[in-house]
């Protein structure tokens, strides 16, 4: 079993995460073992859903290629030291597009993807999406509530990206009356692709090595991250200095 020195975590409230790069122009290498941990603010959880997702396997009976998925016992802060807690999804084969893949019963959620030394040709990868949210408890201003009664925080329903299982966040309506700035297709199109591309992460160095590329922060993000980090016992800083780098033994 392939282990890190330590956990890397990228904290935020939403973002992308690529098996490789470059995607869709050749696959995923063999002989990976990455890991990352996911986190947000203390109150929230985490779902993470396929966008594409084909890799070798068969599903519910991996044996090769996996990504793995860990949920934590506990709720987690900036500087936590505690290993993944128990193991909720592995994942192989082809998955369909927004297929939820698992939900995190505290803040965080630990990834694993890991390749075995064979590997057939053929592209494949995955594109994955995680989004923070919370059970609806009584909303805030700083929220938005889906139509199924998830709770997001608003800066997501502002981004033109789908968060709500039910698509309620992309109501332009819905939009409009907490706030939301009106684009046109074409500019929220754009803002979105753009918006995948800087919050990706791609798996793709050699010597188990992990690049992170740079997250964007609006000024929304931030008055967000700043109003709840008083009493979220979490950071919830989003990186965007230079690209940083995991060591994986």
């Amino acid at each position: 079993l392939c282990q890190t020195k330590e956990f890397h975590v990228i904290e935020g409230l939403s973002g992308f995460i690529y098996s490789h790069e470059p995607y869709d122009q050749v696959s995923y290498r063999p002989n990976r073992n990455c890991f990352i941990v996911l986190q947000t603010l203390k109150d929230y959880k985490i779902r993470i859903e396929a966008v594409e997702f084909l890799v070798e396997g068969v599903p519910n009976q991996c044996k090769g290629d996996t990504l793995h998925l860990f949920d934590l016992d506990k709720p987690r802060t900036t500087d936590a030291t505690d290993g993944p807690g128990p193991i909720i999804g592995q994942i192989c084969g082809k998955v369909k597009n927004r297929t939820l893949l698992a939900t995190s019963t505290y803040n965080a959620m630990t990834l694993w993807w890991h390749t075995d030394s064979v590997l057939e040709k053929y592209k494949g990868g995955f594109i994955l999406k995680w989004t923070a949210f919370r059970n609806s408890d009584g909303i805030t201003m700083t929220e938005f509530q889906c139509g199924n009664g998830m709770c997001i925080p608003r800066v997501l329903a502002c981004d033109d990206v789908l968060h709500c299982p039910d698509g309620s966040d992309t109501d332009r309506s819905l939009k409009l009356s907490i706030g939301c700035e009106s684009r046109s297709p074409a500019t929220s199109f754009y803002t979105s692709l753009f918006t995948m591309r800087l919050q990706s992460i791609r798996w793709s160095r050699p010597n188990f090595q992990s690049a992170f590329r740079r997250q964007r922060v609006t000024a929304l993000d931030k008055q967000f991250l700043d109003s709840n980090r008083a009493t979220s016992n979490c950071s919830a800083t989003i990186d965007i200095s230079d690209d940083r780098h995991i060591n994986m033994l």
